[in-house]
């Protein structure tokens, strides 16, 4: 650091007092760039906490939904939690590998091929 204050010295002394301003110029404008730059990551840091923040309400709102339909009829009491399995059954047979690895062995869901 003492190096960079004894150059900008001794080019203010004998060069021009302008080194001075072609120096200070570019260092407040870093000096700045790295204030926005921690302003943005605090703002990055906010968002991304409202954002789980959102889909935990999002989650609980809809299991209260399904909760609430569930409890209005009882003939189709059951419905959303038999879409959840189904819906949990073919996210895992629709993994990347699995569907090469069941060609040819028929697909347990009606009206899915596995071979394309």
């Amino acid at each position: 650091m003492f190096q960079w204050i004894a150059g900008l010295a001794y080019a203010y002394v004998h060069v021009s007092p302008w080194s001075a301003v072609i120096f200070v110029g570019p260092a407040i404008a870093a000096q700045r760039y790295f204030v926005l730059y921690r302003e943005q990551a605090r703002a990055t840091n906010e968002l991304e906490s409202a954002v789980a923040k959102l889909s935990r309400v999002n989650l609980s709102f809809a299991t209260a939904l399904v909760t609430a339909l569930d409890a209005r009829d009882h003939y189709t009491a059951g419905h959303s939690a038999a879409r959840r399995n189904l819906r949990a059954a073919i996210f895992c047979d629709l993994r990347p590998g699995t569907i090469t690895e069941r060609a040819g062995k028929g697909s347990p869901i009606v009206g899915f091929s596995t071979t394309s």
